[in-house]
This record gives C-alpha cells, structure tokens and sequence, in this order.
C-alpha cells in the first residue's frame, strides 16, 4: 500500500479505530489479525503491545479501565511512502473528551499496519 492509495489506508486506520472500540473479544482479534502483520507493535505514552495477543491484551486493559469510551478519529488521514498520520480522541459516549492524540502508523508490505507510535496532545481528568 502505498499514500496514494488514500481510500485503502483510510479503510486501514478506521479499521484500526474500530477494533479499539470492539467489546466482543472474538471480533476484536479477528479485527486485531486483519488490521495488523503478526509482528506488529504498538507503542504509546502509558501502553504497549506486541503482536496479535500483545495488541488484543492492551486494547482488553483499556476496555476494563474505561467501559463505555469511545474512539474516533478526528482528522484527515495524512501520509507518505509507507506512513500515515492522524488524529483520534477518547471519552464517553456523549461525554467531555479524556484524551487526544496523533499517531504515526507504519505500514506493512501486505498492506497491514506493521507499528503504531502514539503521542497524547490533549489529556484530561476521566469523568469519575
């Protein structure tokens, strides 16, 4: 995959959304195995998960922290060469925003997300 194919790598990132936002741990790593290459890593301010079962994991932990929050991506997805950038936010439902962050997504040969670097802009007090 390659930037130019924009509507493939923006298919690729909100898939990677989606599969934080999935509760049902069977769909979550049938996402978490179509969204990411075997060896992946993720790597952000307070998480990080390698591979399938390390990725899944990490997404569960916040899942039990968090019931109920929701993520979405707030910006255009941006890249070059095999990069992409763009913005996300977590917070509840229909609640104030908890945090906000950009990431930096490298993708594989296969078109699968190889590694994830996450970086906070904007963090809050979660509703208690």
């Amino acid at each position: 995959m390659t930037a130019t194919d924009t509507a493939a790598l923006t298919a690729l990132v909100d898939r990677y959304i989606a599969l934080w936002n999935e509760t049902d741990a069977s769909r979550r790593q049938a996402l978490i195995a179509l969204t990411f290459s075997s060896d992946a890593r993720y790597l952000d301010p307070v998480l990080a998960g390698d591979g399938h079962d390390g990725i899944d994991a990490m997404v569960g932990a916040v899942h039990a922290k968090y019931p109920g929050y929701k993520f979405s991506r707030t910006s255009e997805v941006n890249a070059h060469h095999d990069r992409a950038l763009f913005n996300w936010q977590l917070g509840p439902q229909d609640g104030p925003v908890f945090v906000k962050g950009i990431d930096v997504a490298v993708v594989a040969a296969d078109g699968r997300l190889k590694q994830i670097d996450g970086f906070f802009t904007e963090l809050n007090t979660p509703p208690q």
